[in-house]
């Protein structure tokens, strides 16, 4: 009874282990319940509304629900900064290097709501703030910040823009300030 009946006993075991592994996957996900009656369904059914909480609602919002009015497109590039400007106006900065300012009184017609598309950075427009005196300040990833002139028009904003330059890298954020 040596090494030859040791051996064979492990391989007993083996084949019992294997056996109930190859059971227990074939009989997996099937439940060993005994089926139950339409009626005992109905019961238990009976039973679980009784004892089940109230469905909890949701809490009432001060806000509206929000709706999509339109999407404005107009941009080669991503979106990357807005800016809410007065007389119902928003300025976009985009990867394409542009900023485009939309008259949101017209609606989402791209044609008609883009009234001026200011060009002149070399870089991702990376963020936007309007001035006090109604001029636009961009940053841009070229380093820069331009002001720009809001109330000439498209062609006199391009030319009546101020470039400030000394930046080591992009501008990534503009505030406004008071006075």
């Amino acid at each position: 009874m040596g090494a030859s009946s040791s051996s064979a006993t492990r391989q007993e075991r083996r084949r019992s282990v294997v056996k109930n592994e190859d059971d227990a996957s074939q009989n997996a996900g099937t439940p060993s319940l005994p089926p139950r009656t339409e009626e005992a369904a109905t019961q238990e059914a009976a039973k679980s509304s009784e004892s089940a909480p109230p469905t909890p609602q949701p809490p009432s919002s001060p806000w509206p629900a929000v709706v999509l009015e339109g999407a404005l497109e107009g941009h080669d590039g991503g979106v990357g900064c807005l800016a809410a400007l007065e007389g119902g106006r928003l300025a976009s900065g985009s990867t394409d290097c542009t900023i485009r300012i939309w008259n949101l009184a017209v609606g989402a017609d791209a044609a008609q709501a883009t009234r001026v598309v200011l060009e002149g950075h070399r870089g991702w427009v990376s963020c936007l703030a309007e001035l006090d005196d109604g001029r636009l300040a961009s940053g841009s990833w070229d380093r820069t910040i331009r002001i720009w002139n809001l109330a000439v028009g498209a062609d006199a904003a391009q030319a009546s823009h101020v470039v400030l330059e000394g930046h080591d890298g992009g501008v990534g954020c503009l505030a406004a300030l008071e006075g």
